[in-house]
């Protein structure tokens, strides 16, 4: 979806014969925002415990998992 935009841009700059200036990011500044990188790992580490949970739960061995 970003590369539709940046193609719009491209167009729309060309329409009005403008210099085309690509979107600002936040670059590295986005590693400085604690809260958000710790958003991120809470959510992934509980992802993981529930994925484990899911794995090694005791009816899913008792399963056939094979087609023989």
């Amino acid at each position: 979806m970003g590369i539709y935009w940046l193609d719009l841009s491209v167009v729309w700059a060309n329409i009005f014969e403008q210099e085309y200036q690509p979107p600002i990011s936040e670059g590295w500044y986005g590693f400085l925002q604690l809260e958000l990188l710790l958003h991120f790992f809470i959510s992934l580490s509980f992802a993981t415990f529930l994925g484990a949970i899911i794995a090694y739960h005791p009816q899913s061995h008792a399963k056939k998992e094979s087609l023989n």
